[in-house]
């Protein structure tokens, strides 16, 4: 999201930023029903080209969720997506040193929730609960930061909506709660679930 100006007016400072007219995604979510994978690709590759630009700059996000990922109209009719709310966002520099727990525990990755080092591989884990959400209509989980550092993997995608083989394969690994074992990073998690959808990555 493109900030145009900053300041402060009677003490409260502001931020003048991209308007965003269609909202967020969160109301895909709130709907509690599957979006098609069509559309679930377009807007995760989206959310990756953005989070690609922090992550090439040193900075890890950390609470990618569908109400920070905002919608804006384009002059053709279609939408782009603008990753928002960078405020809990760290510099990987420093980001092994970081105790303060900060995220959404629906999204966050399990290293966020016990104070551990983090790196892209926490933004991996967000973006694909993000997709999974979309793509089931169920959230990873719900509950507390407590839920999150037991780390209890999601019910497989395929057991909640009717998705192409390979998709639920593609969401377990960019949800594994040991890092080392996630997508390396966005840009392979969404090549690998595109290659998992080919019939929606074409339409």
């Amino acid at each position: 999201m493109r900030v145009y100006d900053v300041g402060e007016a009677d003490g409260t400072p502001y931020f003048v930023m991209s308007y965003a007219d269609r909202g967020s995604l969160g109301p895909l979510v709130e709907a509690g029903r599957p979006v098609e994978p069509a559309r679930v690709l377009d807007l995760v590759g989206q959310a990756s080209a953005g989070l690609r630009v922090l992550h090439g700059l040193g900075v890890v996000h950390r609470d990618i969720t569908p109400h920070n990922l905002l919608l804006r109209s384009t002059a053709d009719g279609g939408e782009r997506l603008l990753v928002a709310d960078l405020g809990v966002a760290k510099a990987l520099l420093h980001a092994s040193g970081l105790t303060q727990v900060v995220g959404t525990p629906a999204y966050m990755a399990p290293e966020q929730a016990s104070g551990e080092g983090i790196d892209v591989r926490a933004d991996v884990h967000a973006l694909g609960a993000v997709a999974y959400h979309l793509l089931t209509g169920h959230p990873v989980r719900r509950g507390s930061v407590a839920e999150v550092a037991r780390a209890l993997p999601p019910r497989p995608a395929d057991e909640l909506a009717d998705l192409p083989p390979g998709v639920s394969a593609v969401l377990e690994r960019a949800l594994a709660p040991d890092p080392g074992q996630r997508w390396p990073d966005v840009d392979a998690f969404v090549l690998a679930l595109r290659a998992a959808t080919p019939a929606a990555a074409t339409t």
